[in-house]
């Protein structure tokens, strides 16, 4: 093996295939490092990336992590590197400087012009981190997550000027841990989808080995044709809602940890604010209380939702850092106490109708005590907050208290009565808890009504404990 030096680039002069590589993201980089170890039977002749892009608060020029392994690992100076802000147009002079005898893509984030598809004597192998044809697209391992499947893959297929549409010629299949995330995940399809790539590239000249279409594949797995894009993982589709259920939560955190961070909205410093999630632990069970609200358990933070709740261990508020859960218990009460309050005009009362996944009940205004508050303080703040009447303590009554052993949580039930009925507007956190199956809607119930007797302190005391365990 003869070396020369030309444009201050080592040219090696060999009978190894010749390898064109185009690849952007770490997805990337455990296939480069195979195929620039010493015993593939190729050589990576040029490196196409994209371009140095302004990253981070300060804006800073940054190196993608294909370009920035290149020149950590003392390749650059051996390859030429293409950074073409747009490949379609330098594909021609790339394609006459380097002439691949094939191109080999993962992870680059533009699509290649016909021109050089067509070109090299084996065409375009691409690293797609799916079990094709499922999730054709951009984000295929985040939708694997999203949709809360069990197993996922990776694929080689020959590229085509369609989206990921080629024959495979090898796929492996990966069990998907409850502890996976698209980051780990990504690691893992990556370093199997490297050692893939050798084994066909080895193939290429066997006229037995051929690869298989997708249809034929779709045939022989029962595998559902589907496409991914970028706005699958828009800001939106990270939210988490108290309707939420947990075990979608859960998905959505894992499936999100690279692309933001997952969130969910809350009352913080009198503001509404979104506190992201990137990591957290899911305990199934049948909770029917509280959803939506951060509680702890031990040291524990915990975000109970509909069918479960997220122990959550690690999130940030805005303006803070990313830390442990056990950095953000500050944003639970830590006293279970509740003050309610009957607000009474005549023979009517005003309270919150709510459904909730199809169920129906009643509520009075009001709620938590914050830290530090007695039950009359809470009761003001809570029905100022909640519907917008300003009391003083000489208006409150004080009916009755109650405990719910279930919870640990104490009750103040008080009365007003009110010459008039004011004007009433919802605020507070229920309409951060507002959703197509969670829905409130403030009302005055006649005293007489089937629900409501609240003359008599006995069944309303019934009701309460009814609404407690309801949530």
């Amino acid at each position: 093996m003869l070396k020369s030096s030309m444009a201050g680039i080592d040219v090696i002069k060999s009978d190894k295939l010749k390898i064109l590589f185009i690849g952007t993201a770490e997805f990337a980089l455990p296939a480069l490092e195979k195929l620039l170890s010493e015993t593939v039977k190729s050589r990576v002749i040029g490196v196409v990336t994209q371009p140095d892009r302004p990253s981070g608060r300060k804006q800073k020029l940054t190196s993608a992590p294909v370009k920035h392994w290149l020149q950590a690992n003392n390749h650059a100076h051996k390859i030429e590197l293409f950074q073409p802000e747009r490949l379609r147009i330098a594909a021609a002079e790339i394609l006459e400087k380097t002439q691949p005898d094939l191109i080999v893509v993962a992870a680059y984030g533009q699509i290649l012009p016909k021109v050089m598809i067509d070109y090299p004597k084996y065409g375009c192998l691409n690293i797609h981190g799916s079990l094709l044809p499922n999730y054709r697209g951009a984000v295929p391992i985040e939708m694997a997550l999203l949709t809360g499947d069990k197993v996922t893959g990776v694929s080689v297929l020959q590229m085509t000027p369609g989206l990921d549409d080629g024959p495979v010629w090898a796929e492996s299949a990966l069990a998907i841990r409850p502890e996976d995330d698209a980051s780990s995940l990504r690691q893992s399809l990556a370093r199997i989808g490297a050692d893939l790539l050798l084994k066909v590239i080895d193939q290429l000249d066997d006229s037995n080995s051929q690869p298989v279409s997708q249809k034929q594949l779709a045939q022989q797995t029962d595998r559902q044709l589907s496409h991914c894009n970028v706005t699958d993982l828009g800001h939106d589709r990270g939210e988490i809602r108290s309707d939420t259920l947990a075990g979608l939560a859960f998905n959505k955190i894992r499936a999100f940890v690279g692309s933001g961070g997952a969130w969910s909205k809350l009352v913080y410093k009198d503001k509404v604010a979104e506190l992201k999630i990137f990591k957290a632990k899911l305990h199934l069970n049948q909770s029917n209380r509280g959803w939506g609200k951060l509680t702890k358990e031990g040291k524990s933070l915990i975000l109970n939702l509909p069918k479960g709740n997220l122990e959550i261990l690690e999130a940030q508020l805005p303006g803070k850092n990313r830390m442990s859960g056990q950095n953000y218990l500050f944003l639970v009460e830590d006293e279970p106490l509740v003050a309610r309050v009957a607000i009474r005009c005549a023979d009517e009362v005003l309270v919150f109708r709510r459904e909730k996944f199809g169920e129906k009940y009643l509520a009075l205004p009001g709620g938590h005590l914050k830290k530090g508050e007695d039950f009359n303080t809470g009761a003001l703040r809570e029905v100022w907050e909640e519907v917008g009447i300003k009391l003083a303590l000489t208006d409150l009554q004080h009916l009755f208290s109650v405990t719910e052993p279930d919870f640990k949580q104490e009750t103040a039930v008080y009365l007003v009565d009110l010459p008039s009925k004011p004007i009433v507007q919802m605020r507070g956190e229920e309409l951060l808890r507002m959703s197509a199956d969670n829905k409130y809607e403030l009302a005055w119930v006649k005293l007489d009504a089937t629900d409501w007797q609240l003359l008599r302190p006995k069944p309303l005391k019934d009701r309460l404990l009814k609404i407690l365990r309801q949530g």
